[in-house]
């Protein structure tokens, strides 16, 4: 594949990254008990201050169903357990297309049982996901300084910033997920993997008694909370 035919079939990939920089957004946040809303240049959120971080929720509309398990698996392109080895940082440039993006983190995993595509078990992926936490200053480096001079006349401590979609659960490292994929190659310059449909597309593993794909393994359902039988989720 060329590399130009390869930046546009992973653009599309990264849009839900991407298009968070764009737009116009409506802010929401607490001071001192009071309520303020503050317009930004950016994409839908709810602004708090919290101890350690100035933390961003964003609302992302979908038509699709991502609680759907049948229409998850079908919608990617790569369904796996993974174990999350590493967490290497978090960044809010898309590098490879020189544009800005939503806050996202990247990381190392290891595959473990693959159901659909072409990932073999033992092989190690870099993975690319939504969310994450990184420094003030290195946040406001990519973004327009009209929006920058607002956040920090909110964030006045200039703490670090954490950035997650409403609902989301957070990636953590040396755990074990069910994970819907897709490649990608438009983030950074190394070649990884994106989650799918954020709340929907990373599903923690139950593995206290280690994991055996014979055995009744239990996953969690980020919306109801529940753990259920991987059996039930994907056929294999």
């Amino acid at each position: 594949m060329s590399k130009n035919k390869a930046v546009i079939i992973s653009s599309v990939v990264a849009v839900a990254i991407v298009a968070g920089a764009v737009g116009v957004l409506a802010l929401h946040t607490k001071n001192n008990n009071q309520d303020q809303n503050v317009t930004l240049d950016s994409a839908n959120a709810s602004y708090e201050n919290k101890q350690n971080t100035f933390a961003i929720s964003s609302m992302i509309e979908s038509n699709f169903d991502a609680s759907d398990s049948q229409a998850m698996f079908e919608r990617s392109d790569y369904v796996a357990i993974v174990h999350v080895d590493s967490i290497d940082g978090v960044d809010n440039y898309a590098e490879v297309i020189n544009q800005p993006a939503r806050v996202f983190t990247y990381g190392k995993f290891t595959v473990i049982d693959t159901f659909k595509g072409s990932l073999n078990e033992g092989e190690t992926k870099n993975f690319y996901r939504v969310g994450g936490t990184m420094p003030f200053d290195k946040y406001c480096q990519h973004i327009s300084e009209v929006e920058c001079s607002k956040l920090e006349a909110l964030n006045t401590d200039r703490k670090d910033v954490s950035y997650a979609v409403a609902g989301d659960i957070d990636i953590e490292q040396g755990k074990t997920y069910l994970a819907y994929l897709k490649k990608d190659e438009a983030l950074r310059a190394v070649e990884g993997y994106t989650f799918q449909e954020n709340q929907g597309g990373l599903r923690e593993i139950q593995t206290a008694g280690g994991y055996s794909a014979n055995s009744n393994i239990k996953v969690l359902n980020n919306f109801t909370g529940e753990w259920e039988n991987l059996s039930d989720i994907v056929k294999q």
